[in-house]
């Protein structure tokens, strides 16, 4: 049960106060229960040392990403990049951090690293797309979106961008179909 999970790590946090791995739990609990915005205030006694663990910065990122707080991501981020160069997620996220910061010549630059690093990672295979269809690069957002099709078919992103391209080719009936099947699997 959450509340009781929720309840030990703040035990667990109270009983060991200098103790990290709770508070890493506590934040993964957080990312993932969709309550991002309590993570900063969680990190904020951690010691200098501790809040330069990449696991802290990965997490600060995240709830910074998700309060919309770019810039701030973007510098947790760049330190991270530099303990874990050849990770796809780190900077699948640092791509993530930049778009949003409006920065997108360094977002299409880290999306197409974290591709580098990992052809097969999905949340990069759904954000190329997206970025070529900003772009106006209808061939590139098909490029990526049959990439991102042929490894995960029936996920709800792969039927997503499918419903984007039927729509941007006039096939609004197919387009209305995978929206629904979108909504039947992810509502």
């Amino acid at each position: 049960n959450e509340i009781e999970m929720l309840a030990q790590l703040k035990h667990a946090i109270e009983a060991h106060p200098d103790a990290l791995e709770p508070k890493l739990m506590l934040a993964r609990f957080y990312v993932y229960s969709n309550a991002p915005g309590n993570i900063p205030a969680l990190f904020a006694s951690l010691s200098e040392l501790q809040q330069k663990s990449p696991d802290v910065l990965y997490l600060l990122a995240m709830a910074q990403i998700a309060e919309r707080q770019y810039d701030k991501a973007l510098h947790n981020l760049e330190q991270l990049v530099l303990l874990e160069p050849d990770t796809a997620e780190v900077h699948h996220l640092l791509a993530t951090a930049a778009a949003g910061a409006g920065d997108l010549q360094k977002a299409r630059a880290e999306f197409k690293r974290a591709q580098e690093l990992d052809e097969n990672f999905v949340p990069t295979l759904v954000s190329l797309p997206m970025m070529a269809g900003a772009d106006g690069d209808a061939p590139l957002f098909d490029h990526y979106m049959n990439r991102l099709i042929a490894i995960a078919p029936n996920a709800p992103d792969a039927l997503r961008l499918q419903a984007i391209a039927a729509q941007r080719d006039g096939e609004s009936g197919r387009a209305i179909e995978l929206s629904r099947q979108v909504l039947a699997i992810a509502p």
